[in-house]
């Protein structure tokens, strides 16, 4: 089952850039590391679309596989919904548009998510070390 997240923010580096998730019924965030990319790619492929005549529908983030997300551009033309396989950087940068629906799969928030809690905020707060196994 897949969830609708929202985009909070873009985090760069020289070797990689982290994209953060968060899903609020659960208040899950995720975290997605890609290969940094020019945003000019990004909006190539949405120029592409629009100038089929279609538009992106949606993101669905589906699998994940040690470090590598499996991500689909879900564009729409008429009444047909077409699912394509693009990189993770690519996906995200067009998430940051704010205009497209986010969805992951339920599993990927559970396993890979950090659930945000009261004592999880205290801690980070007061400068306490946590585990990655707290988080979950």
């Amino acid at each position: 089952m897949y969830k609708s997240v929202k985009y909070l923010t873009k985090i760069e580096n020289n070797m990689f850039s982290t994209y953060y998730f968060y899903e609020p019924l659960d208040q899950t965030i995720l975290s997605i590391d890609t290969t940094p990319i020019n945003p000019e790619m990004a909006t190539n492929i949405e120029r592409v679309i629009i100038a089929l005549n279609s538009n992106i529908f949606g993101i669905k983030i589906s699998l994940c596989e040690g470090d590598k997300y499996y991500t689909y551009l879900s564009i729409a033309k008429q009444k047909e919904i077409v699912d394509v396989l693009v990189e993770p950087s690519i996906a995200c940068e067009l998430a940051k548009t704010g205009d497209i629906l986010i969805c992951v799969e339920e599993h990927i928030l559970k396993n890979e998510g950090i659930k945000v809690t009261k004592k999880l905020i205290e801690e980070a707060l007061t400068g306490e070390f946590i585990s990655h196994q707290s988080f979950r």
